[in-house]
């Protein structure tokens, strides 16, 4: 190693152990902590707290861990505000507050006021004292010049004012604690994802209409890892997609929120209660929609499912819906609360002038440093050079045996698709071979003289002559039509037509090709007045390979052929089944994959629902194996209405 990268590694090694850091979790709890604080944490409310919490406090004591000493004074708070008194909550937040500033964290100073002001709404139910409570901490943030006070004060009370219908307010108060979060460098607050729900709440009091809606549930999902914060944009936005009447998009977001059972129903107990009130509404189910949403009294629900009333025209429910807005705004809005909002209201513009005063003092100082800090960033930058430049050999090095290492990988896969296209021949020469030959050998006893075969004989060799040809022809076709997919030639005609006459279509061109222990029936699950505009002539050929699968595989019982709305909202659902051999649990994952056949002892290419997979793709729709149908197979095709 050369002398200067070995002086550097030297003395930042030296600098980091004089550090003398432990590794923290995201919580910035020691390891040791970390396991105590979790089961206190699911203890909170129960009767097993107290002994878990003294635990944790003992130990964070012992380790002089002041983060975790903080939390233990915030798992006490949380505790108290799940059913204890009034003044045991408000000695708990002073002394959580107390014990904060003398650590010199304020973060957990401000977290005391909005745990206590949550405690105020949810069990005192007493706003006077919450709006007291924020005006008092928006001071504190004043006082302290604390970036994350004026967050924390300007998110809570969007919150609040949303739940009190205010949304021009919960706007304003929301876009402010975005606006801090957007541009803050203090990294407290850019680890907090609870600006998610800000975000996502604030996208629920545009309409669907509103270009914002989505901006902002965009601007949530960026923030949102995995977890309950992703849980709540998949939520918000299947509530976006239904207000837009986009009921495919709506179901694949209801699907991905209901994905994780316990975080569902622990954050949206009434999730399938709203999932069920608006497909009813989409069903046009008036009674269960208005079953549904009589068990919700949050003013942001009861606006969502307004707006769905109004897309799709029931003038009583939306009239009802309007009349319990207005309601619980009235009911949120008690007159005991006037002086308590006039004053919050008074003392909030002159916070934030005395916030941006401090602001323009702190710029200035900073500003001074920042010829230092220049300096400073010049040695930095020319000891990194000279790092930079004694690694780019070992860099240029590794890069080339990545380079050699992906040719390889890429030669490798040439070498199979060859090796496939090979293989691929040599079984069209014989799946070709054995038609062919059958073709010439009974074509030739056929033109024998008359007389020399019996009417039975012909008639039975015509047949064989007969079968050959469309063995023959299918085979031909399935390789042409993958060749004209490859080249781009394959076109898609759009019209509109009725599911059940292509249905009825297809079934009609292989009814002479079943054998007579093998029964076709047709099954229409869908309205007379039903039409989809697609590829008619598509979705034939793909029906058709359907049941010229079915046909191959079944020796007797019956083959069944039909088409539903009911399995997939938003699409009709081609189908067949049958009572044949069904497929290998082996072959279910390649089985559209090309080249690859159930029974290698019966004639075709392996191609055929290669062509159905990728004609579905490009209808918009797709093709599938149902796993859970017995006995048999069972193919389904999925397209737009």
């Amino acid at each position: 190693m050369p002398r200067i990268l070995y002086v550097l590694t030297t003395f930042f090694l030296l600098f980091a152990g004089s550090l003398s850091l432990q590794a923290q979790d995201d919580l910035g709890l020691y390891p040791e902590c970390h396991c105590l604080y979790m089961q206190a944490d699911e203890a909170v409310g129960k009767s097993s707290f107290d002994s878990l919490s003294r635990e944790f406090h003992k130990l964070a004591i012992a380790k002089g861990d002041k983060n975790s000493i903080l939390q233990y004074h915030l798992l006490e708070l949380r505790h108290l505000c799940m059913g204890s008194s009034k003044e045991q909550v408000l000695e708990a937040m002073e002394q959580l507050k107390e014990k904060a500033l003398e650590m010199g964290e304020l973060k957990y100073f401000f977290n005391a006021y909005t745990r206590t002001a949550m405690y105020m709404e949810d069990v005192e139910h007493d706003e006077t004292a919450v709006l007291e409570l924020l005006l008092e901490m928006l001071s504190e943030a004043t006082k302290y010049n604390s970036e994350y006070g004026f967050y924390e004060g300007h998110r809570y009370l969007a919150l609040i004012c949303w739940k009190q219908g205010d949304f021009i307010n919960a706007r304003r108060h929301a876009l402010k604690a975005y606006g801090i979060y957007s541009e803050t460098k203090d990294p407290i607050i850019k680890n907090e994802t609870i600006i998610v729900r800000t975000l996502t709440e604030l996208s629920e009091t545009y309409k669907a209409d509103n270009d914002s809606s989505l901006l902002f549930l965009e601007e949530a999902r960026k923030v949102a890892a995995i977890g309950v914060d992703s849980l709540r944009c998949n939520y918000c936005e299947a509530r976006y997609w239904a207000k837009k009447n986009d009921l495919a998009k709506y179901a694949f977001f209801r699907d991905k929120v209901r994905e994780d059972d316990r975080s569902y129903t622990r954050y949206y107990p009434q999730g399938d209660l709203m999932f069920g009130a608006t497909e009813a509404a989409a069903a046009g189910n008036w009674e269960t929609f208005h079953s549904n949403v009589e068990q919700f009294d949050n003013i942001l629900d009861l606006k969502y499912f307004a707006e769905l009333a109004s897309l799709y025209g029931n003038v009583g429910e939306l009239s009802q819906l309007e009349e319990r807005i207005i309601r619980t705004i009235f009911k949120a809005h008690s007159s005991n609360q006037s002086d308590a909002i006039a004053r919050l209201a008074a003392s909030m513009g002159n916070m934030e002038l005395s916030h941006s005063l401090d602001a323009t003092k702190h710029k200035l100082a900073m500003s001074n440093r920042l010829i230092i800090a220049s300096l400073s960033a010049f040695l930095i930058l020319l000891i990194l050079f000279m790092v930079v430049y004694i690694h780019k050999r070992h860099n240029e090095d590794r890069e080339k045996q990545q380079l050699i290492t992906k040719l390889q990988k890429s030669r490798d896969e040439a070498d199979k698709a060859n090796r496939m296209k090979t293989t691929f021949v040599q079984n069209m020469s014989h799946e070709i071979r054995t038609p062919l030959n059958a073709l010439v050998g009974f074509a030739q006893l056929l033109s024998l003289p008359d007389g020399s075969l019996t009417p039975e004989e012909k008639e039975e060799y015509g047949d064989i002559v007969t079968n050959s040809g469309e063995v023959l022809i299918g085979l031909i076709d399935d390789i042409l039509n993958m060749a004209d997919i490859e080249t781009g030639n394959y076109k898609i005609r759009l019209s509109r037509f009725k599911p059940a006459s292509v249905c009825a279509f297809a079934l009609r061109i292989v009814e002479g090709r079943v054998s007579a222990d093998v029964k076709l029936v047709f099954e229409n699950r869908v309205s007379e007045d039903l039409s989809v505009n697609s590829d008619m002539l598509r979705v034939q050929q793909i029906l058709t390979n359907f049941l010229t699968n079915a046909i191959k595989n079944t020796e007797s019982g019956t083959i069944t052929i039909g088409c539903t709305t009911e399995e997939a909202p938003g699409y009709v659902s081609f189908y067949v089944a049958d009572t044949g051999v069904g497929v290998p649990p082996e072959k279910a994952d390649v089985i559209f994959d090309r080249y690859v056949k159930l029974d290698n002892f019966k004639p075709g290419t392996g191609l055929g629902l290669s062509i159905c997979r990728i004609l579905a793709s490009k209808l918009q729709g797709l093709v599938y194996l149902d796993r859970n149908y017995s006995p048999g197979a069972r193919f389904v095709l999925n397209i737009p209405l």
